[in-house]
């Protein structure tokens, strides 16, 4: 059986990468540290940054992804949408 994506708006996944990257600028982190607390690649977490592929192609990260890099990153619903004001 197939992954079935979500339907996301490119706007949703580029804002999510936006507040990730403002998140961990305020905290004095960088992708290598969230990538090894994660656990996934330091490849994985740039693409989430970049929302690229490998190709140049919008990256969709899979749910798991998202979850852990919102956890470990200390990122939540709450201090998601008050990151950038």
């Amino acid at each position: 059986m197939g992954k079935i994506q979500p339907k996301q708006s490119p706007d949703n996944i580029i804002d999510f990468a936006s507040k990730v990257k403002e998140h961990l600028d305020a905290k004095g982190r960088n992708a290598s540290w969230l990538a090894q607390r994660a656990r996934v690649s330091k490849t994985t977490i740039t693409r989430l940054l970049n929302n690229t592929d490998h190709r140049g192609n919008p990256y969709h990260p899979d749910r798991g992804t998202v979850v852990a890099t919102g956890y470990v990153g200390g990122i939540t619903g709450t201090n998601l949408s008050s990151v950038s004001g």
